[in-house]
């Protein structure tokens, strides 16, 4: 694996888990009511 496919990796995995908390912490307004 070379350096450029780690910090890919990183940044993609990053970029889920930020989706994932966003979703866990603000539900949809849907829910809300």
């Amino acid at each position: 694996m070379t350096t450029f496919e780690t910090i890919s990796l990183m940044i993609a995995f990053g970029m889920l888990i930020a989706v994932l908390s966003k979703k866990k912490n603000r539900p949809p307004l849907s829910l809300q009511t």
